[in-house]
């Protein structure tokens, strides 16, 4: 959920950029969705790890090739 500050940054930034008011409907709901976005691409990000052993395997892979 999006704080009450978030939200009134997000209309502000919305309203500059694309020249609309949002209703407060339509504010949460873009809010939501963007913040949904961000966490799931940003957790996704940060849980993936790969290990300096499976890169060097991979290269070598490809130079045995």
């Amino acid at each position: 959920m999006v704080s009450d500050a978030g939200l009134t940054k997000f209309r502000s930034l919305y309203k500059q950029e694309y020249g609309i008011e949002l209703s407060q409907k339509e504010l949460m709901l873009k809010a939501n969705r963007l913040l949904n976005l961000y966490k799931a691409v940003y957790m996704k990000a940060t849980n993936i790890k790969i290990s300096k052993n499976h890169d060097e395997k991979a290269q070598s892979k490809k130079n045995y090739r």
